[in-house]
């Protein structure tokens, strides 16, 4: 068999037949539309021309790829052809269509008495008796990847060098190892590849391999109404087990709503596993009668080919509406009447969710037809990070899918949710782009009172634009005041005495009118300060400017640049423990300050900030346009209010100073986290235990002694399933870290020894001492605060441990309910504001021993509270009673700097626990209830509370030591975390 014919055989000679194609019309003459025309061009001409590189021509799905193909076939010199897809149904569907004439006859592509090509399906039955005289009788023949693979090596040779031309459709397939194959053995022969798809990108995500000579848009299939706006159904659901059957009551909702609007629309349910369909098939089925009086069949597709012919015939005939599938109906498959997904889980890969999303876009003019829907859960952390991938990955579907953008994740997608005037598309594309980010940094001009509008329109800015680039474009928004320039350029590089090498240098310049305020962004500062000059603008400049340290908690400055008077010497440059002698020396109004720039936490995050005597505002931090216009903003309104010392900043300023001994400090703990410290990433780090593969974990830094002018520490390496290896080491300040032993239990790790001697060095490790000095062990400096705090007396909470054995503080899971832990267990299942989360997390790499979470569903606020415990150290209210509870603490504000992170890890602590040991960390709630917890984290308002409980502390015996170190610390977790801190006492 091998081969099977689909043509009518006709009795024409292939001369004759090829003739009867010949047409006298132009390509522009026919009916094609003008992107198949500009891509039938583009292939006609590779076609003909001396290049040997594969060629790609992305079109979107529904714009006509196969009108093409068919085209180029009818079109171009005759070559043998082989179409190679992906699925069986595409197969058919294609050599179907090159059959079918007179949709080509009518729009004129070929004349009226046009004879079918010989073409002819592969099929694997008998396919090495295939013989080339009878491939040479054939014009097209059409076969699916997986069938190359029933072909003996060499006859698969024979049998492809009978082809002078290959056609890869729905190309993104084109690297699984047999496509690979095809296309190397017509590359090695220098014959023409043509590789047809709606994504350049692979299912591995990866852009094709080939030259790009034709891509149409997906703003511009929309702009020529080829494409149309879908409309987005939002749903929230956070709990996993409840998000199907509120997806499901969304999409039949609108299914009924279209068809009593008289609309013949199919709803496609799209899940990613066949389990998962035939759960959902239950589902909808049971949820019908609800929205419908006649019952409905819901129909399955599970197969890799989609649906079958039976059931594509009753979704044409209207006997059903709704079908359930895995991967689609088969690539190919083409139903104008499906205009309603339920997007229950995320696509195997971005390339077929753009194919997916792709069908619901195409415009269908009939009057039983309307606007598209999908509905999805937008809180479900796979379906939004797969948008976010659609909108990076092509910013035009920004166009297309409005009102994710609008309700959901306003940051991300601010872009699509603001009008602008474009005087150019690619800006366009550049500003939707979420991969769109610069530096937050703006220069700053004040006492302006054009907008944006005037002032682009303004003849100095113009002429200044032409004059310094080749050409620029811009972008104007109105409502939000904002204005984008980009500007291109030629240049030669300096290395180049000739202008013959030259490239194109880019310039953005972003302008945000706020006020009589006017920030400016430029990638070319110089340029910036230029275009001010000529239109007359002036810059903020100190003292005003030092405003913008004002909430710049815990900071540390890193250069302070001051004019000098000097003939000799003009400018100084300071940095290190000299910016704080220098600052708080100078006078700031003083004109001879030129910049300054540190480090510090804004609201409990860490953040930087500088700024310079021109104006010129800066951070390191990254930003996308919405986060930069939140940036300006922030800095406008510290800049404007006159309630603010324009030296308050210096309040804030840790003291910097140099370590000569150790033995002069009280060292509690080391820490790998502070604002001076550069943390080193160990995931790469792997263990072998016999064959056993082991994945790194986390890290502890435990057993913190100090003996004089020694620190003796740990570092303990956790590996999967608690395995782990043990590092000592021992820290001086003449010879930094030295290894003394390690103990890995059999682990062989996948580093060499001198990454395990250098690991605390490059972890940055930082120790606190008992007074909240901050020491660098690397660079062998500190940071001191400049005052002294106390404990607030109304952030205590006194408590009577009587019938607790406050010896004791673990609760070990139930088993001893009269220790510390077990007491404030008691307490907050007892009370009537009771956590929805009650979390026992006690344990090596805890968060902490308890952890409460309260939910206000109604204000979407979370209240999450963690409770360090600690049983009594004698009956003295001494600084050793607190020591422990300081190191547990400063080691929890590290892991919350990625507070989603952190309660992740609460999964992995649970489920291993419960592996082990077959018992459950959660004391109130449930693991469904954390997962709906985690998704809230990205639209919630979230507050966090630090309990510190001892009690063996006694409120009236507390020395001045002792509330100042609880005191402190209280500020540390208030400037690093914005947290409150509260203690439970005697």
């Amino acid at each position: 068999m091998g081969l099977v014919r689909v043509d009518a055989r006709s009795n024409k000679s292939k001369e004759q037949i090829i003739l009867s194609w010949k047409s006298t019309l132009e390509i522009h003459e026919t009916d094609l539309r003008l992107s198949q025309k500009s891509a039938l061009l583009k292939c006609l001409d590779h076609d003909l021309n001396d290049e040997e590189e594969p060629v790609i021509i992305n079109m979107p799905t529904g714009t006509g790829k196969t009108g093409v193909i068919a085209s180029l076939l009818f079109k171009a010199m005759f070559k043998r052809t082989l179409i190679v897809v992906p699925s069986d149904s595409l197969r058919k569907q294609i050599s179907d269509d090159l059959i079918d004439l007179k949709k080509y006859i009518g729009w004129r592509v070929i004349p009226e008495n046009s004879e079918q090509p010989i073409i002819s399906r592969l099929v694997p039955q008998d396919i090495d008796k295939i013989v080339p005289h009878v491939l040479k009788e054939q014009f097209i023949v059409v076969a699916t990847s997986q069938i190359f693979n029933s072909f003996q090596d060499e006859n698969l040779q024979i049998f492809l060098n009978q082809f002078d031309r290959l056609i890869f459709d729905e190309a993104h397939h084109s690297e699984a190892p047999t496509w690979k194959k095809l296309r190397n053995n017509f590359i090695q022969r220098k014959k023409k590849i043509f590789q047809f798809t709606a994504t350049p990108y692979r299912g591995d995500g990866k852009k094709l391999e080939g030259k790009l000579i034709y891509q149409y848009s997906i703003a511009k299939a929309f702009d020529e109404g080829i494409f149309e706006k879908i409309q987005f159904e939002a749903v929230s659901e956070y709990y996993d087990d409840k998000s199907d059957g509120v997806v499901a009551r969304k999409a039949l909702e609108v299914l009924q709503k279209d068809s009593l609007a008289g609309l013949e629309h199919v709803l496609m349910v799209k899940t990613s596993t066949i389990k998962h369909a035939r759960e959902l098939k239950k589902l909808y089925t049971s949820l019908i009668k609800e929205y419908f009086p006649k019952k409905m069949e819901v129909l399955l597709a599970t197969s890799r080919d989609g649906i079958n012919e039976e059931d594509k015939t009753k979704l044409k005939e209207g006997k059903t509406k709704i079908v359930v599938c895995v991967d689609m109906f088969g690539e190919g498959y083409d139903l104008p009447n499906l205009k309603i997904l339920a997007l229950h889980k995320k696509c195997k890969s971005l390339p077929i969710f753009m194919q997916l999303v792709g069908r619901f876009t195409r415009v269908n003019r009939t009057k039983k037809l309307g606007q598209a829907t999908i509905i999805s859960n937008v809180v479900a952390d796979d379906i939004g990070e797969q948008f976010q991938e659609l909108y990076q990955a092509d910013a035009d579907w920004n166009i297309l899918i409005g009102n994710l953008s609008k309700e959901k994740m306003v940051e991300e997608f601010f872009s699509s949710s603001i009008e602008g005037d474009y005087n150019h598309e690619l800006i366009r594309k550049l500003f939707s782009s979420n991969s769109f980010y610069i530096k937050n940094s703006a220069t700053i001009y004040k006492e302006i009172d054009e907008d944006i509008n005037d002032i682009f329109e303004k003849n100095n800015l113009k002429k200044y634009f032409n004059k310094l680039s080749d050409n620029y474009i811009s972008a104007i928004f109105k409502d939000d005041n904002l204005g984008i320039i980009l500007s291109r350029k030629k240049v030669t590089p300096i290395w180049v005495c000739s202008d013959e090498l030259q490239f194109d240098l880019f310039d953005i310049f972003i302008f945000l009118k706020k006020g009589t305020d006017l920030f400016i962004h430029g990638s070319n500062k110089d340029l910036v300060q230029n275009l001010a000059k000529e239109l007359g603008y002036v810059n903020f400049s100190f003292p005003e400017l030092f405003r913008i340290f004002y909430n710049l908690d815990r900071s540390a400055f890193a250069n302070l640049g001051i004019l000098a008077t000097s003939r000799n010497i003009r400018f100084r440059m300071f940095t290190g423990t000299d910016i704080y002698k220098e600052l708080t020396q100078q006078d700031l109004n003083n004109s001879a300050l030129s910049n300054l720039f540190g480090h510090g936490y804004i609201d409990g995050k860490k953040a930087s900030l500088g700024c310079s005597r021109k104006g010129i505002t800066w951070s390191m931090s990254s930003a996308n346009l919405y986060q930069w216009v939140k940036w300006c903003e922030s800095l406008y309104d510290k800049i404007h209010n006159n309630m603010i010392p324009v030296d308050s900043f210096l309040n804030n300023m840790l003291e910097p100073f140099i370590v000569e001994n150790l033995a002069n400090f009280n060292i509690l703990t080391i820490s790998p986290v502070d604002l001076i410290s550069k943390a080193v990433n160990l995931i790469r780090i792997r263990g072998e235990l016999g064959s056993k593969i082991l994945n790194f974990s986390f890290y502890e830094i435990l057993d913190v002694k100090q003996d004089k002018e020694k620190i003796n520490f740990s570092i303990k390496i956790y590996f999967e399933d608690d395995y782990f290896c043990t590092f000592d080491y021992e820290y001086g300040l003449t010879n930094g870290f030295i290894l003394i032993s390690e103990t890995c239990n059999g682990i062989k790790l996948n580093c060499e020894l001198d990454f395990i001697k250098e690991l605390p060095t490059k972890l940055g490790l930082v120790a606190w001492t008992s007074s909240f000095e901050v020491i660098s062990l690397n660079e062998k400096f500190g940071y001191k605060t400049k005052y002294s705090y106390t404990l607030v007396k109304n952030n205590v909470t006194e408590l009577d441990w009587h019938g607790v054995d406050t010896n004791k503080e673990s609760w070990k899971f139930g088993t001893v309910k009269n220790s510390v832990q077990g007491k404030i267990i008691d307490l907050l299942q007892s009370q009537e504001n009771k956590p929805n989360i009650l979390f026992y997390d006690d344990g090596s790499n805890e968060l902490a021993d308890l952890v409460g979470f309260w939910v206000n569903e109604e204000q979407k606020k979370v209240c999450m509270r963690l409770y360090h415990c600690k049983y009594a150290i004698g009956t003295k209210s001494s600084i050793g009673a607190v020591n422990e509870l300081v190191q547990q603490t400063l080691s929890t504000c590290d892991k919350l700097s990625d507070a989603v992170k952190a309660l992740k890890q609460l999964k992995i602590r649970e489920n291993n626990t419960y592996k082990k040991t077959k018992k459950t960390r959660f004391i109130l709630g449930q693991m469904s209830d954390l997962d709906a917890l985690i998704k809230k984290y990205r639209t919630y308002d979230i507050t966090i509370e630090m309990v510190l409980v001892q009690p063996s502390l006694d409120y009236s015996e507390l020395n001045s030591r002792v509330q100042s170190v609880l005191g402190q610390l209280a500020c540390i977790i208030k400037q690093t975390l914005h947290a409150e801190t509260y203690y439970i006492i005697k």
